[in-house]
């Protein structure tokens, strides 16, 4: 092969390699370069639900304690529940008049499940100006020996300032807000009231949980007792007595004349 020749071949060679190369120069470029990138706006911000004010509770709370600190108010407590013994547990009903520190309340101890001859006994209960009366199976009223203002059924007599209300949180009831308090040393039925043998009764502690709305009216409530007292003749045994009653609250603010009987 003559010279010339080797040369045009040399020549078609760098040709063909330089073509080759700048396809596959190409179709790098097509692969990673030249597709048109996708560009999306980014998701506009979602505004956070608005949360209930951590604070809302404090007016209706002050708004409780400034009327429960007066020591007048009144409100009407209709009740249901149960009273508790070692043995029983007595289906417990009734109603409760408060204004200022005076109350009368009328109740129904529900026998006839544990003892069918015993059926139903009614009892009304008075205090007045601290001192305080009891009518059982109507058999008259009697002065209650041993009675102090500790005693007395106005629930929230201990209150006097916000300091006396824990603050347990807020909830919805019937489609309204209400704030839910506890109130310490609140004593609505004293272990007394209960029909039969029973003496050397003691309140050991008691627990008082209320709902109140907006504008710091007790709307519900649930209240337990736990206490001890003897029950039978001459004495009788020592027992555990337990209250463990619902409320519900009205007339709140209301007048509710209570007169001694």
């Amino acid at each position: 092969m003559s010279v010339p020749a080797r040369s045009r071949i040399r020549r078609r060679l760098a040709l063909s390699v330089v073509v080759l190369m700048a396809m596959v120069a190409a179709g790098a470029c097509d692969s990673f370069g030249s597709r048109p990138v996708v560009v999306t706006n980014p998701p506009a911000p979602v505004a956070p639900r608005p949360s209930p004010t951590p604070t809302s509770h404090l007016a209706p709370i002050e708004a409780f304690v400034t009327n429960a600190a007066t020591g007048t108010w009144s409100y009407r407590v209709a009740f249901s529940g149960f009273a508790a013994g070692s043995a029983d547990n007595i289906p417990l009903s009734g109603r409760m008049d408060v204004s200022a520190s005076d109350f009368s309340g009328t109740m129904t101890f529900d026998f006839s499940k544990e003892y069918r001859d015993v059926g139903k006994i009614k009892v009304l209960v008075r205090g007045v100006k601290d001192k305080a009366w009891q009518n059982m199976r109507s058999a008259g009223w009697k002065a209650v020996s041993g009675y102090s203002a500790a005693d007395t059924s106005a629930l929230f007599k201990s209150i006097k300032t916000t300091a006396d209300v824990r603050f347990l949180g807020t909830e919805k009831l019937d489609g309204s807000t209400v704030h839910r308090i506890s109130i310490a040393k609140a004593v609505f039925l004293h272990p007394r009231t209960i029909p039969g043998q029973l003496t050397k009764e003691k309140i050991r502690s008691t627990t008082l949980e209320v709902l109140i709305d907006d504008e710091g009216r007790p709307v519900r409530g649930k209240w337990t007792l736990k206490g001890q007292g003897r029950v039978g003749p001459s004495g009788g045994q020592l027992q555990e007595i337990v209250f463990e009653l619902t409320l519900a609250f009205s007339k709140v603010g209301a007048k509710l004349p209570i007169k001694r009987p």
